[in-house]
């Protein structure tokens, strides 16, 4: 797979763990009402998920879509939410990224990793982007295709 992007300090063990590349990116961060502000002014820019894009994101997605935006969805979360919260996390990536496929809005899974057991191999993100609803494909593009268009 092509790139890891937002792997952190943690580049080496991307690249040991079958990644061909990995950068750290700038991302858009904030809640829903936030990000969508910023994104009407913006071209092309990676945008960092978050809980509250599951709620209401018609304006975000919208936003996104006219101008060029990608969104990151991070791993990291995931990996290090609660047993109590992991399910309604689950949740929210699931129907954020159930609409971004729906709206043929692009979407990149990265690490955002801050130590060596963050970094997950290419075939380890593309089985959780699968347990998020995506089919092998997808995930695959999210993962190589997606984030190689939006560097280059």
């Amino acid at each position: 797979m092509y790139l890891d992007v937002n792997a952190g300090v943690m580049k080496d063990e991307a690249v040991r763990l079958g990644w061909t590349a990995a950068r750290i990116t700038p991302a858009i961060d904030g809640d829903n009402s936030r990000v969508t502000r910023r994104l009407a002014s913006e071209k092309n820019a990676l945008v960092l998920f978050h809980e509250s894009f599951s709620r209401g994101n018609r304006e975000l997605l919208a936003a996104a879509k006219e101008r060029g935006h990608v969104f990151e969805m991070p791993l990291r979360p995931l990996l290090h939410a609660s047993p109590q919260s992991r399910p309604a996390l689950m949740a929210a990536y699931r129907s954020f990224l159930s609409a971004c496929v729906k709206k043929r809005i692009p979407f990149v899974f990265t690490s955002r990793a801050a130590d060596a057991l963050d970094v997950k191999s290419p075939r380890e993100t593309i089985a959780i982007a699968q347990f998020l609803g995506l089919t092998r494909e997808q995930a695959a593009a999210a993962i190589s295709e997606t984030p190689k268009g939006f560097l280059e």
